[in-house]
This record gives structure tokens, C-alpha cells and sequence, in this order.
């Protein structure tokens, strides 16, 4: 639901430094989601992104619906109210297209409806690829319509590039292990 003014949406360099790292450190396509609040327009993307276990082809990625299940329901079962509010935070949806163009492909679409198939009102969704390349919008439902916006990514602080270059340094082992210990790589079946 547009109200005229794009909506803003502010990263933490965190959560950013880790959706391109683990961008860079996988050969295939990769998928996670990552933290939101949003007040009105303006949004703020926070904390570690969410790297779930998935199985990843050279062009999609199939993210371990088990896997993403058992992690609800082991929050919700804690009680920790804290830890489900943090779960239901997590409002962004960002994958990569390795080399290939940053535009949400047909399968992309269909996700994004799924996301809002459901009790869901918005969610922000996120492609990008090993080149800098990305494409960033807010979906939202609209008279049982997808409403679309594309907006460009900010930061929260705001950094150099060099500063990023250092964080992303210093985040370069935690990310590659979560890729090594989540992501399953399979070969596409040529001929098929």
C-alpha cells in the first residue's frame, strides 16, 4: 500500500556484510531471511542474518522446510517470549542469483506469495549477486493484490567502503562456517 513515499530501509552493516558474504562464499544459490522492524514507511533490517539449512543448485535454492519448521517449534516450545518475538521478527527474505541478473525471477514471485499466503501483511525481499549487484522492495498484500516497491539499501551507521571491506573480514569465518555446517550443494542433472 503506497502512500506516495518510498519506503526506507536501513541495515545494520552487520546484517548486510553477512547476506553478501555468504553470497561470495557460496558457488550456488543461497537463501536466509533476517531481522525487521518497521515503523510506518521506514524499516530497519538488524542483527545476524539467518542462514537455514537448505539445499542449494546452481539456479535455486530449496531451503529445509523441516529444518525451518523444527526452529519454530523449538522456540515456541521454550516459552521464551523473547525468543518468539525474535522469531517473528524475522521479515526478510534475501537469496542470491550467483552471477546472474538481480531481477526476482518466476520462482522468486512465487515465494514471495507464498510469504504472503498467509497471516503475513508485508515482508522485504532481497536478491543479490557476486557482482555488487541487488534488488531490494517491500511486498505487502493488497486487496488480495501483491503490492510492490523497490527502494535501495541504506546503512545504519553509515560506513566507508573500507570500513565494510573490514567488517566483512572480520565476519568471513563465522559466515563460511554456517554455509559449510547449513548449505548442501547438489549437482543439476544436465539433460534433464
Amino acid at each position: 500500500m503506497s502512500s506516495g513515499e518510498k519506503p526506507v530501509i536501513e541495515f545494520e552493516p552487520v546484517t548486510l556484510a553477512d547476506i553478501f558474504l555468504a553470497t561470495y562464499l557460496c558457488d550456488v544459490e543461497i537463501s536466509g531471511f533476517a531481522r525487521v522492524e518497521r515503523d510506518g514507511r521506514k524499516f530497519r533490517v538488524y542483527g545476524e542474518a539467518i542462514i537455514f539449512d537448505q539445499t542449494c543448485h546452481g539456479s535455486r535454492t530449496d531451503p529445509d522446510q523441516d529444518a525451518m519448521c523444527r526452529w519454530y517449534d523449538q522456540i515456541r516450545s521454550s516459552g521464551d517470549l523473547e525468543k518468539i518475538e525474535d522469531a517473528d521478527r524475522q521479515k526478510m527474505w534475501w537469496h542470491s542469483h550467483v552471477r546472474y541478473s538481480t531481477e526476482f525471477s518466476g520462482q522468486d514471485w512465487a515465494t514471495m506469495r507464498t510469504l504472503l499466503s498467509h497471516f503475513d501483511e508485508w515482508w522485504l525481499v532481497l536478491v543479490v549477486n557476486k557482482l555488487n549487484d541487488y534488488c531490494l522492495a517491500l511486498i505487502e498484500k493488497n486487496d488480495g493484490h501483491i503490492s510492490y516497491e523497490e527502494t535501495a539499501i541504506r546503512l545504519n551507521p553509515a560506513m566507508t567502503d573500507a570500513q565494510f571491506a573490514d567488517l566483512m573480514e572480520r565476519r568471513k569465518s563465522i559466515i563460511q562456517t554456517l554455509v559449510r555446517k547449513n548449505v548442501t550443494i547438489v549437482s543439476e542433472d544436465v539433460g534433464l
